[in-house]
């Protein structure tokens, strides 16, 4: 008895304070990441997780699990740093210039349209955009992230489940005539599978 309630405190610890499963329910980091991806974030990288463990900055470039508050969504969002505090950031067009230097880096699904006006990151916030920019809601909406918004770093996809239908995210339990191993095996994309995310 003893062994399972250790066992449950260090499942929870670990849950709280270390990694945190997610899955993709979006296309906005197509191709990064794809609908049907569950991901292990990393909950210890970034100091601003507000488990008072030292860890590093958030930088241009991460890939950052924001809280669903700041992202004016039902669930939490992943996106990608495009600036930090002190940079400035505009978008004309397709086109992110970051410190007045045009970036496409990072755009692996359409690259959206949409403008938003040149302006500096304040301090202690972040600037994220999603790599599918033309699927993506994210601070050319809602602005700028506070860098306290950010729970974590997605490492590593774990899973890859191809939806049933191009028109749903997962109903696969309505499929018929299938046994349940098969419906498993069929929507699993192997290629996927452990794939490291940045």
């Amino acid at each position: 008895m003893i062994a399972v309630c250790c066992a449950i405190v260090l499942g929870l610890h670990v849950r709280t304070f270390v990694v945190q499963a997610f899955v993709v329910v979006s296309p906005s980091m197509t191709d990064t990441l794809w609908i049907g991806d569950h991901v292990v974030v990393d909950k210890l990288s970034f100091s601003a997780v507000g488990v008072g463990l030292p860890g590093g900055a958030v930088r241009r470039g991460d890939l950052v699990l924001i809280d669903r508050r700041y992202a004016h969504d039902t669930k939490n969002v992943i996106k990608r740093c495009v600036a930090t505090a002190g940079e400035t950031v505009e978008i004309i067009g397709t086109t992110l210039y970051v410190d007045d230097v045009a970036i496409d880096d990072w755009v692996r699904g359409q690259p959206g349209g949409g403008s938003f006006p040149r302006s500096r990151v304040p301090a202690d916030h972040l600037f994220v955009l999603g790599d599918n920019r033309a699927e993506s809601r994210d601070s050319r909406d809602w602005g700028f992230v506070p860098v306290d918004a950010v729970r974590g770093r997605p490492r590593l996809v774990y899973l890859s489940l191809a939806s049933t239908r191009p028109d749903t995210l997962d109903d696969w339990s309505k499929i018929p005539n299938r046994s349940f191993t098969s419906r498993w095996s069929g929507r699993i994309r192997w290629h996927r599978m452990l794939r490291v995310v940045n």
